[in-house]
Parts: structure tokens; C-alpha cells; sequence
């Protein structure tokens, strides 16, 4: 057999496609071994239904394997990021304690830098804004975390 021969053009594209799983499920990670016998019946379904035998298709799905391991992976590494931003979002005083202190260090650094001065006329524009965005970017944070506030006894009535 000879490099143009298609048999051995179509077992170096099984080799490679195989390869390609098997990495893309090492990325995945030891939790999701059975995806490697998932991935496989795809790429043999794939081969049932395609009776031309496409190998460039086996390859894109491969790729495609490779992609979704990364995202998986990806998926876990960030995972664990969220729960300080969780444990802020889920309490008002905290939240609220976070502004104050954001907005606070950034008025006693105008003050430090321009004086009495300072705090008077600079510091009500500057310090309006990092406020508002931080509550706006914690409104945002909880709708899209999925996370609601306990009422309090007063607005409850």
C-alpha cells in the first residue's frame, strides 16, 4: 500500500480520529470517561449512516469532541470561581457592605491625592458612578445567577 491508496489514507484517518477521541476525553477528565464508548457510537452511527464514508466528516466530529472536552474542562476550572461572588450575592448586607467599601476606599484615594478640596467637588461624580454600576452589576449578577434575596418582614406586609 502506498500513501495514495485510499485504504491507507482512510486507516490514517481512523487513526487520527481515534486519536482525537481519546484525547478529547483526557481533556474531559477522569469523571467523564464513559464518554469515551458515547463518542464512539457516535462516530459509528455516523458511519452507518454515511455509506459514502466521508472521513473528513469523522474528523470534524472528532474536532468537534476536542471542543466540547475544552468547554467541559473550561466549565470546571470556573465553576469553583463563582462561589466567593455567590456568597457576596446572596446576602444584601454584604453586597451592600462591598459598595460602601469600593465606594469609600475610592473617596479616601481622591481625598489622599486632591485634598479637603477634593472630597467636596471630585469626589460626588466618580464615586456616583462606581456606586451605581456596582449595584447595577450586582442586580445583573443575581438575575442571571439565579439567586432571590429572602423578603424581610416589612416588605413581606
Amino acid at each position: 500500500m502506498t500513501a495514495t491508496d485510499p485504504r491507507w489514507q482512510s486507516r490514517e484517518t481512523t487513526r487520527t480520529v481515534q486519536r482525537l477521541t481519546r484525547l478529547a476525553v483526557r481533556v474531559a477528565g477522569a469523571r467523564r470517561s464513559h464518554l469515551l464508548s458515547e463518542w464512539g457510537a457516535v462516530l459509528t452511527g455516523a458511519a452507518d449512516e454515511n455509506r459514502t464514508a466521508q472521513p473528513s466528516r469523522h474528523v470534524i466530529l472528532a474536532l468537534g469532541f476536542l471542543h466540547a472536552a475544552l468547554r467541559m474542562r473550561a466549565h470546571d476550572i470556573f465553576y469553583s470561581a463563582w462561589h466567593p461572588i455567590d456568597w457576596l450575592l446572596v446576602s444584601a448586607i454584604r453586597t451592600n457592605s462591598f459598595i460602601a467599601t469600593a465606594v469609600g476606599i475610592q473617596g479616601i484615594y481622591i481625598t489622599v491625592h486632591s485634598g479637603l478640596y477634593g472630597l467636596v467637588v471630585e469626589v460626588w461624580e466618580p464615586c456616583g458612578l462606581l456606586g451605581a454600576s456596582l449595584f447595577a452589576l450586582t442586580r445583573w449578577l443575581r438575575r442571571i445567577r439565579g439567586i432571590e434575596l429572602a423578603r424581610s418582614g416589612h416588605e413581606a406586609e
